[in-house]
Order: C-alpha cells, then sequence, then structure tokens
C-alpha cells in the first residue's frame, strides 16, 4: 500500500505528540511493506525538498517564516500541490492527515484527487477549546489570545474537513462522543485506534538505578509541553502540599519552562525541589521514567496520552485525571484518578502512593501488565486493517 501522510511539521525531530504518533506509525506500517510518503511544512531551510530516514520518504513544503496564520493560508494550496505531485508519481492509495495542523492543504486537494482521505485526531477542537481555553489556570493575556485565534481558525476548518473524509481515526471511544456532540458526526464513519509504546523495550537493559541527582529521593515526573492543557499549574499547587508531608520528594517537569508556572513556583517556594528537564530524547526520557517513582499527569484534555502507557511500562503506578488516563488506568488498580484542577485530592493520591508501599508495589505490577498491551505493532497493523477497508469501500 502506498500511503502519503500529512503533518504541520518535521515527524521526525518534532516533539509534539501528534508527531510522535506518526513517526512510530509509519516505522512500523513500513515494516509491514507499506511505501509511506509524509508531507511537511519546513520553514527553517534545514530540510532537503525529498529525503530518506529509516525508510520513509519525507516531503517538504518549503516556505518563508511568515506569522503561523499566513503559514497556514500558504500551506493550503502550496501543500496541495506537494499532494498532487506525489499522487502522480508515487501511485498513492490513500492520504491521511494529522492533526489539526494537517487540515489546510485538505480541501483544498480534496477537489483534485478521488483517492481517500483519513483524518487522525485527538479530540473535538470544540471540546479541546471549552477545557484548554476556559477552564486552565496560567495562562498570560498573550497565550490567552494565541489560542483563542488557533481554535477560530481551526475549529471551521475541521468542521468543513468532515464532510470530505472517508473515515475519522480516534484513539479512544470518549473521542468518538466528542466528535458526535460538537459536530454531530456519524460513529459508524469513525475508527478507534489506540496506541503504543516501545521505549521500556528499547532502553531498559541500558538504565541502571536513578539518575545520580535524584537518588535518595521520592521522584515526581511530568512529561509534555503544553503545561496549561496538561494542568501544571495545579500540579505545583498539589506539590507544595506534598512537599510538606514528604519533604524528600522532587518534582521533575519536561517540556519549555514558561514563565507563569517558574513565577508560581517561585512564590511557593519550590524551585530548589524541582528538576526542570527540557525536552530529552529518547533515551535521557526513559531513564526518567525508570528513575520516577510516580507518573503525574493532571490533564484537562487529551486524546490518548502516550507517555502514561510510557511511565506504565516502566512499572510506574499513575497519577492522572479520568480524560488522560481513560482507558488505560483504572483507578485503585493502575494508579489513580482525580478530577482536573483539584490539587488537594491530586496531593491527596500523590501522598497515599508514597506512604504506602505494599499498596504502591502492588499499583507498579498492574501497571507494568498492562502496558503490555499495548505496542506500536499492534496499532500499526490495526491501522492497516482500517486503511484496506477505507479503500475497499472507495473502490466498491
Amino acid at each position: 500500500m502506498n500511503i502519503c501522510s500529512v503533518i504541520y511539521r518535521r515527524p521526525d525531530i518534532a516533539p509534539d505528540g501528534t508527531a510522535v504518533v506518526l513517526w512510530k506509525l509509519a516505522n512500523e506500517l513500513a515494516k509491514l511493506g507499506c511505501d509511506i510518503h509524509i508531507v511537511f511544512i519546513d520553514t527553517t531551510g534545514d530540510s532537503s525538498l525529498e529525503f530518506t530516514v529509516s525508510g520513509i520518504h519525507l516531503h517538504a513544503v518549503k516556505m518563508s517564516a511568515y506569522n503561523p496564520f499566513t503559514e497556514k493560508l500558504v500551506f493550503m494550496r502550496a501543500g496541495a500541490r506537494k499532494l498532487k505531485e506525489i499522487e502522480e508519481r508515487f501511485n498513492i492509495d490513500l492520504f491521511s492527515f494529522h492533526g489539526p495542523g494537517s487540515l489546510p492543504p485538505l480541501l483544498y486537494f480534496r477537489k483534485q484527487s478521488s483517492k481517500p482521505f483519513v483524518y487522525h485526531a485527538y479530540g473535538a477542537l470544540p471540546f479541546e477549546m471549552k477545557t484548554h481555553l476556559l477552564d486552565v489556570k496560567g495562562k498570560s493575556n498573550k497565550a490567552f489570545l494565541r489560542k483563542l485565534l488557533m481554535y477560530m481558525f481551526y475549529t471551521p476548518l475541521e468542521f468543513e474537513a468532515l464532510r470530505y473524509i472517508d473515515r475519522l481515526i480516534v484513539p479512544t471511544p470518549k473521542t468518538i462522543e466528542e466528535f458526535q456532540k460538537y459536530y454531530g458526526y456519524f460513529a459508524s464513519s469513525i475508527s478507534v485506534l489506540p496506541l503504543g509504546q516501545d521505549l521500556f523495550d528499547q532502553y531498559h537493559l541500558k538504565i541502571f538505578g536513578k539518575i545520580g541527582e535524584l537518588e535518595g529521593k521520592k521522584v515526581l515526573l511530568f512529561v509534555g509541553n503544553d503545561w496549561y492543557r496538561k494542568g501544571v499549574w495545579y500540579l505545583l499547587l498539589a506539590f507544595k502540599i506534598v512537599h510538606r508531608q514528604v519533604p524528600n520528594t522532587v518534582l521533575v517537569l519536561t517540556g519549555p519552562p514558561q514563565v507563569p508556572f517558574i513565577s508560581l513556583a517561585r512564590k511557593l517556594k519550590l524551585m530548589d525541589s524541582i528538576i526542570f528537564a527540557g525536552n530529552p530524547d529518547e533515551k535521557t526520557l526513559a531513564k526518567l521514567y525508570a528513575s520516577c517513582d510516580i507518573f503525574v499527569l493532571p490533564s484537562f484534555h487529551e486524546g490518548f496520552s502516550q507517555t502514561v502507557i510510557e511511565a506504565m511500562a516502566f512499572g510506574k503506578p499513575v497519577v492522572t485525571t479520568p480524560i488522560a488516563g481513560y482507558p488505560v488506568v483504572v483507578s485503585g488498580q493502575e494508579g489513580f484518578i482525580v478530577p482536573p484542577g483539584n490539587f488537594k485530592a491530586l496531593a491527596a493520591s500523590i501522598v497515599t502512593l508514597l506512604e504506602n508501599e505494599e499498596l504502591y508495589q502492588r499499583m507498579s505490577a498492574k501497571a507494568f501488565e498492562k502496558a503490555k498491551k499495548y505496542t506500536w505493532e499492534a496499532s500499526a497493523r490495526k491501522l492497516l486493517t482500517i486503511y484496506q477497508e477505507v479503500i475497499s469501500y472507495d473502490q466498491s
């Protein structure tokens, strides 16, 4: 099968979750015999127009570094031209679009191609906007405006795009409910694709003990770039309570440090107990999972949290929210589920795990066993079956 995927940024180096998922799936699909082409925007000039990484063909849409909205409008036409060229040269069987950033070329290209289109989404944008924009603490006025404009641009685009795709692919049944509620989209046109993890298999034999500076500490780990949507404001408030009760606790935060959160950490006098880990590579991230005692993800919105599965694969209990833990974490089994924004409940669950070794070990074992069910190979095989169904239906 010849597949052409579209994503906003180069997937083998972009740090966001959508890019990571596409790259993992592309590699597994290639192992199954698929010929994979990926189209992305390049404003840096660092990428060639066409090149191959791990057998996957990457095609850059070159453009100047415009403001974000002009960039998206330019991508609409330039991306469509690139897709038409690839379709003609490589006899593409199916086009897949990954995340809202991939949508600008879809509408323009739909008029030029009769091939089936598939959209991979991780949440309906109106629901994400409601939880992410309106209910989350820590946003500056500038950040609020930037996110608001982003949703105003992409939400009508997503609504229109749903009319032209042949299949919507989402990570959980809850995401189906979002698209039904906010867009009236038919459940019969939606497929669920659980995601996978592979960090433990790749790195666990190369990791021995905790990272040096974390030795002798109780370590809480958060992994994510969007600290607003993922509830870091409330995690810091919870950590203040946890640190008071368990003084040798350290909080490790990945992702780019963001001013409002650093200001809050200073105000709470927690800076000496927080490690800002930036954007770690895979091996470093694996070391962080291995070094932590509890993985914490208090998100307001998630599609399918790959980081939860990754942490569980290292045998780490998880404290998270219903939207971030579903369907992987059952409260009281692999960890605890707490309401989003409830920092007191978050703190109480963390302290319970830190102070009850028997409970901790039981949840650790269950987390490890549950994570074994989620592999990228299994995800790719199911995705290939979905793609084959879409192509067969389109040809009938």
